[in-house]
């Protein structure tokens, strides 16, 4: 399969190749060459292009063969994508960015020096989940950390350490994520 691969793209190296040579030709027979060297440029030209036209018509097969080269990455750049998520996943963590109160996703791909499509797509792709959902997420496990570490820790202020200016709006995360709303969790670890 590999070796159909490097055919295929040998065959379209060529094929510009003869296209390259096609307008080349039909450069030089425009400046007024001798009668007898135009008409063999002109017998080349035709039969480039009746090569041309069987590729062309061959061209659904060699497009189906290429398909997997153009569009399917390939093992290493797959490698290369989930190497780069994991060191911006362990950035955003480590540097806690997920906690910073109304952190979008532009302030979030800036600080992180990517794209904010690159950055979206990483998440989508990777977390299985957009954004907002992860910026959630990971909230919501700090938040059960800190009320695993802090002996009688408010929930106020729980919130607002993990990026929540909304106390409901810190209720109805952490119930989506953990399936207990704060109090219920807390009374549940605490048990």
């Amino acid at each position: 399969y590999a070796d159909e691969r490097m055919i295929t793209v040998k065959l379209i190296r060529c094929s510009f190749g003869v296209a390259m040579a096609i307008g080349l030709t039909t450069f030089a027979i425009s400046n007024n060459l001798h009668p007898h060297v135009a008409v063999g440029l002109n017998a080349t030209i035709l039969l480039l292009y009746i090569v041309m036209g069987c590729l062309f018509l061959r061209y659904p097969v060699l497009f189906i063969r290429m398909r997997p080269v153009l569009y399917e990455p390939s093992a290493s750049a797959e490698k290369i994508r989930n190497q780069r998520w994991s060191t911006l996943r362990k950035q955003i963590i480590d540097d806690r960015m997920y906690l910073m109160p109304s952190i979008t996703l532009e302030q979030m791909a800036h600080e992180l020096g990517v794209s904010r499509t690159a950055l979206s797509n990483a998440i989508n792709r990777e977390e299985g989940m957009n954004f907002n959902a992860f910026i959630n997420r990971l909230r919501v496990m700090e938040a059960q950390r800190l009320m695993r570490e802090q002996p009688e820790p408010t929930l106020r202020a729980i919130a607002e350490q993990v990026g929540y200016s909304e106390q409901s709006n810190f209720t109805n995360q952490f119930k989506h994520w953990s399936g207990k709303t704060p109090r219920e969790w807390m009374s549940a670890f605490r048990v």
